[in-house]
């Protein structure tokens, strides 16, 4: 797509793609259409500004950043200029005490001198005092702006993994979180799952409907976790669940509680209640050595389970010596 459009083959740019195939807004893929072919990138910044800010290197984003680095180097500059002013009113104390012992040693310090030079100094240190309250307050607010924008760039970091119609983790934040957990461990277990023939939902209901459907098949599945399961959207009508380190009959159940859970929805449509269900697919981390390798396991195993006859839980067997359809019946009502 970005191909044919002749878009230039930047991270962002991926981003506004991905994002416009994966999520189900029609005014941003109209957004998208509505480019032509060869667009300029500041066209599609606007885009990007617009319908998804959250992408980590979006032109929101990096005036952001720019802004704190401003606020940090102005901050800075201010303590360096404070710094460098008292430098000098301590030298030129040192500077007139150091006259006031000569003048003493020579006999020539006089009652009236003594008094403007009080006078001198007490004025000096007034202005030095009001000086330095200046810069406080400068550097107060400061303070106040560089965590305003802190608080902004952690808002926007936050919506950058978080998918906008369901509120669940994004596809973006999954890949990151499975390639972290398959790095450090293999104490895990990867759940993918698919909603049964949501084609058919859209089409019959509209796509409007469509995502109340994956909103409610969303608050299904969080229901029906454990407090702290990292559960993701990952594109379209797909999700996933990774869970801790579980046997096979231990991830089947948990595949099996999440069907369930899906199974029991009754989501009301005009006149009509529909009822939908989910495939899933299981694989182990064990079995795998890649993120992307376990990724492929899970999938495979979802595939099974779509070919099984749907509404089922497939776990991936790495021998392949066992029909995984016939494995799940061991564990599943």
């Amino acid at each position: 797509m970005m191909d044919r459009m002749g878009v230039s083959p930047i991270t962002r740019n991926y981003h506004l793609f991905y994002i416009c195939i994966a999520n189900s807004d029609p005014l941003m893929r109209k957004a998208v259409r509505d480019l032509g072919r060869y667009p300029s990138q500041d066209q599609l910044d606007r885009v990007i500004d617009k319908h998804c800010p959250e992408v980590a290197d979006s032109p929101m984003i990096r005036r952001h950043e720019s802004a704190v680095l401003s606020a940090i180097d102005d901050l800075a500059d201010r303590l360096q200029s404070e710094q460098s002013q008292l430098s000098g009113f301590n030298l030129a104390i040192e500077s007139v005490s150091s006259a006031l012992t000569k003048s003493l040693e020579q006999d020539k310090l006089t009652s009236d001198l003594l008094v403007r030079v009080v006078e001198a100094i007490g004025q000096a240190g007034t202005q030095r005092v009001a000086a330095g309250q200046r810069t406080l307050q400068r550097m107060r607010e400061n303070k106040t702006e560089v965590d305003s924008l802190r608080d902004e760039l952690i808002k926007v970091r936050r919506m950058a993994n978080t998918d906008a119609l369901t509120g669940l983790s994004n596809r973006r934040h999954f890949d990151d979180r499975l390639a972290a957990a398959t790095g450090k461990s293999q104490d895990f277990t990867l759940l993918l799952a698919d909603i049964d023939h949501f084609k058919k939902i859209n089409d019959a209901y509209g796509h409007a409907f469509g995502d109340h459907v994956l909103k409610c098949v969303a608050s299904a599945l969080t229901n029906a976790s454990r407090v702290g399961t990292f559960i993701a959207r990952t594109g379209g009508e797909e999700f996933a669940v990774v869970i801790g380190k579980a046997t096979e009959s231990e991830a089947a159940a948990v595949g099996d509680r999440l069907r369930r859970a899906v199974e029991g929805l009754k989501i009301a449509a005009a006149q009509d209640v529909v009822r939908v269900s989910i495939s899933i697919g299981v694989a182990i981390a064990q079995d795998a050595v890649t993120a992307d390798t376990l990724y492929q396991q899970a999938d495979f195993a979802l595939y099974r389970s779509k070919n099984a006859g749907r509404n089922c839980v497939t776990l991936y067997d790495p021998a392949k010596d066992v029909d995984t359809s016939q494995r799940y019946r061991l564990y599943g009502s």
